[in-house]
């Protein structure tokens, strides 16, 4: 932690927020619980970006916590964020937006999955287009609930997929 400009603020070093946590969390009453590599494997983003490591732990706590709609709708964001990722490594995050906004998600995996310079395996799209409309169901469907056996039924796929991209994006070797 540092001073900021005027010695008026203060400014924390994202990488010392587990440090932070243990410290402070008692006398704050945050709850912590313990979380699995239900999902994805926590290593894969471990030290990469805080706001992947983040998604990831929400992934796998809301899956080992039963929060099957929160788990569907969050497996969705990374999909996303991970496309975006991939473009934005490249340079090339002009080609995935329209005045400043990037595509929607069907948008991105129709635009990844064709572009030439971008290697996914073969029944990547199907897998992709699958996760989003699982993650599109829990967040929007009024009366459906997301089951466990919705998740397990499409995990395999989302690893590999998410393994694709985050290499693809530089992120992993």
């Amino acid at each position: 932690m540092r001073l900021g400009p005027k010695g008026k603020a203060h400014k924390l070093n994202a990488r010392h927020l587990s440090e932070l946590d243990s410290q402070y969390n008692k006398i704050l009453h945050a709850r912590t619980v313990a979380i699995t590599d239900s999902v994805i494997p926590f290593d894969w983003v471990a030290g990469t970006r805080t706001y992947l490591e983040r998604i990831v732990q929400q992934i796998n706590g809301s899956y080992d916590y039963g929060f099957f709609d929160c788990c569907a709708t969050l497996c969705r964001r990374l999909l996303e964020s991970l496309i975006i990722e991939v473009f934005i490594s490249q340079g090339r995050r002009d080609e995935i937006q329209n005045q400043g906004i990037f595509l929607a998600l069907e948008a991105l995996i129709n635009r990844i999955c064709s572009d030439h310079a971008i290697t996914l395996s073969r029944n990547s799209r199907r897998h992709m287009l699958d996760i989003k409309e699982l993650g599109d169901t829990a967040s929007h469907d009024r009366v459906y609930i997301t089951l466990k056996q919705d998740i397990d039924d499409t995990k395999f796929r989302y690893r590999r997929i998410i393994n694709e991209l985050l290499v693809a994006a530089a992120i992993k070797a």
